[in-house]
């Protein structure tokens, strides 16, 4: 009866665990758990110098903070790059999890340097990641290794060019663009610290988008380093807390709190502009938020349709480079609301010249004036024409000057836009 009622019991256990909807382990019967849910860890690559290694003299890398933030928000995370097996400082264990020490950094190396060591070593980053956060050019700019600082143009094109092999193994990678931190106490100029921005502005895409971070507010070499250079614990928290404020809502964390607020979805985008014209050289900030106010994720991207026409910042700030038009797109990270701008970039006339300065004609006779614009790509090139004297000499639309009766005249043509203007003096016999 015992084993009757054993069997039965058996019997009723395994069709509640059938009931469960979990897969049948092929040995016991028993319902396996179902993992199939768990998200994949969001994989990230820190690019850059000594400033991004490990650290030094026992000083924690800022690496280390972000990946506490990561932890204390729940995130899987997974730092790739090639692996460091002896670090020069012991990270010890956090809530049960272990620091991978993996990046992209060499020290004491320039840009270019730094990018054609990572793409000759990925490590684990060869399969592809999902943010890339870059703070490099120190050594560009402090020249220590003794060898000329690049130019601006070659410090601009040294930094694309590395995003660009970023992209190339990773074409939909979100890069995060630090400014170096002014710890250093060498001289670090404003023009260079200020072409980070001008990168990002010129390089970012609603594919790959590129978020731009000053150098953390308030860092100083006295303060925030150990030896003038590198950041020391204090400093590693000022990087990190700049770092984070981008990448937390990149990945979608939300700071814990003892009591957490619920999380406030984006309904809508709203952007200050939907069209404007501008010239070659001007800048506008279009700017934009995203409703509610309270909405948890507030980033937005930015992209343009046409960089050599205009190129728009990360905080949708738009530089006029050439004639013609771009679309300026603004997409919120919450929710995908898109809004556009159409930027039309005009070409200012220089000068106008006439085909003569000087014409004789008698009573009766014609001349065709022919007036050329400049430069060539000139936006407006309309002009208006008129004769000093036009019972001397008439002038038509067309330039057509016609003599009338003895005397001088003077026919000038002028541009609609720039009033630049040119004289022929007329001598009717």
């Amino acid at each position: 009866m015992k084993k009757f009622l054993s069997k039965i019991l058996a019997v009723c256990v395994l069709a509640l665990a059938l009931s469960a909807g979990a897969p049948l382990t092929p040995l016991t019967g028993v319902r396996s758990p179902d993992v199939s849910a768990a998200p994949a860890p969001v994989k990230i690559a820190f690019i850059g110098d000594s400033l991004t290694e490990l650290g030094y003299s026992g000083h924690e890398s800022f690496r280390v903070n972000l990946w506490k933030n990561l932890v204390d928000c729940g995130i899987a995370s997974q730092f790739v790059g090639r692996t460091i097996s002896n670090p020069p400082a012991v990270v010890a264990d956090y809530k049960g999890q272990t620091f991978v020490n993996n990046h992209l950094a060499w020290g004491g190396k320039r840009i270019e340097t730094i990018r054609q060591n990572m793409v000759a070593n990925w490590g684990t980053a060869s399969s592809g990641f999902d943010i890339a956060v870059i703070i490099a050019g120190h050594n560009d700019i402090v020249a220590w290794d003794t060898t000329p600082r690049p130019t601006l143009p070659e410090f601009n094109q040294s930094l694309k060019n590395l995003i660009a092999s970023v992209r190339a193994n990773s074409p939909n990678a979100k890069i995060i663009l630090q400014t170096t931190p002014r710890t250093n106490i060498y001289s670090l100029p404003q023009t260079y610290i200020d072409e980070y921005q001008n990168v990002a502005m010129q390089s970012t895409t609603l594919a790959s988008p590129v978020y731009y971070l000053p150098s953390p507010a308030g860092i100083t070499a006295a303060a925030d380093t150990f030896d003038g250079t590198h950041p020391n614990d204090v400093g590693n928290a000022k990087i990190a807390a700049s770092i984070w404020s981008v990448l937390k809502g990149l990945v979608g964390a939300v700071d814990p709190t003892p009591t957490p607020a619920p999380t406030t979805p984006v309904t809508a985008l709203i952007i200050y502009k939907s069209s404007a014209t501008l010239k070659v050289g001007e800048s506008l900030q279009i700017g934009g938020f995203v409703v509610p106010m309270s909405a948890t994720n507030k980033l937005i991207t930015w992209a343009s349709s046409k960089l050599a026409v205009a190129s728009v910042s990360a905080t949708g700030r738009v530089l006029a480079k050439a004639a013609g038009t771009a679309t300026i797109t603004a997409k919120s990270v919450d929710g995908g609301f898109v809004r556009t701008c159409k930027i039309t970039v005009v070409t200012l006339v220089a000068s106008v010249k006439l085909n003569k300065s000087t014409a004789s004609l008698k009573r009766g006779a014609s001349v065709v004036l022919k007036a050329t614009v400049s430069p060539f790509g000139a936006s407006n090139k309309k002009v208006t024409w008129k004769s000093s004297n036009a019972k001397v000499a008439k002038v038509g639309a067309n330039g057509v000057v016609k003599a009338l009766s003895k005397g001088i005249a003077y026919v000038s043509v002028t541009t609609v836009e720039g009033k630049k203007s040119a004289k022929c003096k007329i001598i009717v016999h």
